[in-house]
């Protein structure tokens, strides 16, 4: 069972550099600040519940969008 710091940075990190896309799956300077925030914590939510998170903002090329 992987643990949720693992399991983001797969879907994160890893993916991005597995697609061979630069400058993207983390937030530090140049790369792009795509990212989303959650209405839960997920380190507190069961995790029966986290295919229930909804996003509260989303944010591309660091700036927020509407969804």
């Amino acid at each position: 069972k992987l643990s949720l710091k693992d399991a983001l940075i797969l879907y994160t990190i890893n993916g991005a550099m597995i697609n061979d896309m630069k400058n993207i799956g983390k937030l530090q300077e140049g790369y792009s600040a795509d990212f989303m925030l959650l209405e839960e914590d997920l380190e507190t939510l069961p995790e029966e519940e986290l295919h229930k998170i909804l996003p509260s903002e989303v944010y591309i090329r660091g700036k927020k969008v509407r969804f």
